[in-house]
């Protein structure tokens, strides 16, 4: 028994508590009520099983124990038994939400003095826990409220006095540094939260990266507009300051060349002033797309940076800054997908429940991913969008197994996000038209057949956590995926850390860059039917993903029993099967060389990966090999750079 319960006027004499560490993995349904004996736990775990019957759940031996850990370990960090940042794996539709408001409302009913903050991506998904909170009984003036969506919006209004209101929810991006967040509104009655309720991964640090071939790019083409204008226009400062900027990258990159083995060293870059900052910033005229890695430079400037190596996606420069304030000493982070995020695992300050990993506490057993082995990056995906219609295989085979559902069989497609001329979404839709699919058709509501939902429903990669709205589609489709560019990957890693300077092997990058690929995956298809859950079982959902490696796709079905993994049988599959292994064995093979090798001939490549293929799907391979890696073909050699 915590010191703080028996503070509490109000409350019973309560029994002794049982650990969590108490908890096994025999645990039934008959004890597990009886496994937190406190005035907080044990009613909240109740009503949490209570809301989840009257949602249509059945509420498993091994889900009641997982909600017992979890809820536990809620008030454990209330109550300050336990401290530090501690992560619970609860799969997604088992309740996390719910089991917040059950807490929150039994805390506020029992009387007990913890203050509690919550937090949450996105405001929707903030807004409706407010509205939760309140369904529950909780009084509105004990709740504050903290977004930045304009007034007049369809969410509630950000709420004042903030430091008397026990419950306070805020999005992370208010709460991490540079969210434009007073630190004191996140405080009760003077002092810091008892205990935070974090949903989704905490990930510590904001991190910055520029690729070497962007950067370079963006200098050369203001050098090259600044030489036909006047000296001494801000352009031509720009222009000068950057100048430096690579000289001084250019130095550590040749360092780290002449000697593999010498550790990265701090980089400082030529100092500005506010003002010069802010003058540039306004020079950067069109096409701003080009010219993001020098605003991105301006941001960076004062910090201190390091180089990412060039043999890993072409290299570039990073740095990060620690954004979720390290005050946060109790935070519980209801993260489903933690068991498998390497990021997670990277942070010295969280620690992940390992009760959580491989306990079938829901089960798949009717779901089904099926993957097509093609590369599904933006560039990728692009070609595959463009073109005549009778070109675009991804359309025709997508438009095949569209045509094949039934009528009440509601779709779900994630694409990327616009940015150059192609909009895929659209493209994609156009083709779906022409292939005699109405897109206008709707299906009854599952939860009220008196309702009409759309059949077809568009999210764009990103927003695999953005809404539960979809969740009467039964498939499911992945239109290529994102994703996260070694240097990118690279900044998150050392921000983890907390430590520029740690060591950063290729294959702890590709580790990062497929547990977000799983990340994306598992949380994306869990915005349609499979969220749900029948007597422990996930609704029947069919998930189609477009993604070369197939290691992303086992790790999303790892947090998944019973799920099936097979083939997207496509009659593309078999080409672009032979031109990605070419590929990813020439990037091997250049990925390989000593970090000095600036060249190297196309006889010695073609003799070294060993994969017999033809012509053209040879010279797609290299071509797609040396972007990825920063290569160019020079008649017949690949040089770097």
């Amino acid at each position: 028994m915590t010191a703080a319960l028996h503070t509490i006027a109000a409350a019973p004499v309560l029994p002794s508590r049982v650990p969590l560490n108490a908890i096994s993995s025999s645990s039934s349904v008959a004890t597990a009520d009886h496994l937190y004996s406190d005035a907080l736990t044990l009613p909240a775990v109740r009503r949490t099983r209570e809301l989840l019957t009257g949602f249509g759940s059945t509420v498993s031996a091994e889900h009641a124990e997982a909600l017992n850990r979890m809820i536990g370990g809620f008030t454990r960090l209330a109550s300050g038994e336990l401290s530090g940042r501690h992560a619970y794996g609860l799969p997604c539709g088992c309740g996390k939400t719910v089991a917040v408001r059950a807490w929150c409302g039994t805390l506020i009913r029992a009387g007990l003095p913890y203050s509690v903050m919550i937090t949450a991506s996105r405001i929707d998904e903030l807004d409706d826990i407010y509205r939760q909170l309140i369904a529950e009984g909780v009084p509105p003036d004990a709740v504050g409220l903290i977004h930045s969506e304009p007034a007049g919006h369809r969410f509630t209004p950000p709420t004042t006095d903030n430091q008397r209101r026990q419950i306070l929810i805020v999005t992370h991006m208010r709460l991490k540094k540079g969210g434009g967040l007073d630190h004191d509104e996140l405080l009760y009655r003077g002092r810091s939260r008892d205990v935070v309720l974090w949903d989704e991964a905490c990930i510590i640090s904001s991190s910055r990266g520029i690729g070497f071939e962007s950067l370079a790019g963006a200098i050369g083409w203001v050098e090259n507009v600044a030489a036909a204008g006047e000296p001494d226009a801000p352009l031509a400062r720009l222009a000068r300051w950057a100048t430096r900027c690579w000289s001084v990258i250019q130095r550590e990159r040749r360092a780290q060349r002449d000697d593999p083995r010498r550790k990265p060293e701090l980089l400082s870059l030529p100092a500005l002033t506010e003002r010069q900052a802010a003058e540039f910033r306004v020079a950067l005229l069109p096409p701003r797309d080009l010219l993001d890695p020098l605003e991105v430079l301006i941001e960076i400037h004062a910090e201190q940076l390091r180089l990412l190596g060039t043999g890993q996606g072409g290299g570039g420069v990073l740095t990060y800054t620690i954004s979720v304030p390290p005050t946060l000493r109790h935070v519980a982070i209801l993260d489903a997908s933690a068991p498998i995020r390497e990021l997670v695992k990277e942070d010295p300050t969280i620690a992940v429940d390992p009760w959580f990993a491989g306990r079938a506490i829901k089960r798949y057993s009717r779901v089904t991913i099926r993957h097509w082995r093609m590369s599904g990056g933006r560039q990728r995906m692009e070609a595959a969008f463009g073109g005549r219609r009778e070109d675009r295989v991804v359309s025709k085979e997508i438009a095949a197994r569209v045509l094949a559902l039934g009528p009440d069989e509601a779709v779900l497609f994630f694409t990327h996000k616009k940015r150059g001329k192609i909009d895929m979404a659209e493209v994609l839709k156009g083709d779906l038209r022409a292939a005699g699919i109405d897109l206008d058709a709707t299906v009854p509501d599952p939860a009220d057949p008196e309702k009409r939902l759309p059949r077809f429903c568009w999210l764009t990669h990103g927003r695999e956590t953005a809404s539960n709205r979809y969740k009467h589609c039964s498939h499911v489709f992945f239109v290529g995926t994102t994703h996260l560019p070694d240097v990118a990957a690279a900044g998150q890693l050392v921000g983890q850390r907390d430590d520029l300077l740690s060591p950063l092997p290729h294959s702890r990058i590709a580790d990062i860059q497929a547990s977000e690929k799983a990340n994306n995956i598992y949380q994306g298809l869990h915005r349609a039917a499979c969220r749900d859950t029948v007597d422990g079982e996930a609704k029947a959902t069919t998930v189609h993903v477009i993604l070369w490696d197939a290691k992303p796709v086992a790790l999303a079905a790892s947090l998944m029993p019973g799920c099936r993994i097979e083939p997207w049988r496509t009659e593309a599959e078999a080409e672009e099967t032979r031109t990605e292994a070419a590929a990813e064995a020439i990037l091997a093979f250049l990925g390989g060389l000593p970090e000095g090798t600036g060249k190297v001939s196309i006889k010695a490549v073609k003799a070294a990966y060993g994969v017999a293929v033809g012509h053209k799907i040879w010279c797609i391979a290299r071509d797609r090999a040396c972007s990825r890696a920063g290569w160019k073909v020079a008649g017949r050699s690949l040089i770097r750079g």
